[in-house]
């Protein structure tokens, strides 16, 4: 880490240091949900289209939201009433 905090006469700043860390951190991230996310897509889907991880994954949870939820049958709890559920 060599900023002028620690490192007095350096031209490195905190801000300098935070900007590339935070950039390495989401860059390393990224590349490894994309090797992890195989188990997320098919199979056969290529590296080059598991890389684009994120529009995949929000297209996935925006299609789930648009499906109308399955009504599940209210059972009927009364005497004689139908327990098919």
């Amino acid at each position: 880490m060599n900023v002028d905090v620690i490192n007095t006469g350096t031209r490195g700043t905190i801000g300098y240091y935070v900007a590339f860390a935070l950039s390495l951190t989401i860059v390393t991230a990224w590349i490894i949900m994309a090797f992890q996310s195989k188990y997320l897509f098919p199979p056969e889907t290529s590296f080059i289209k598991r890389l684009a991880w994120p529009m995949f994954i929000t297209d996935m949870m925006i299609t789930q939201r648009r499906q109308p939820l399955a009504k599940k049958p209210v059972p009927d709890y009364s005497p004689g009433g139908r327990q098919d559920f």
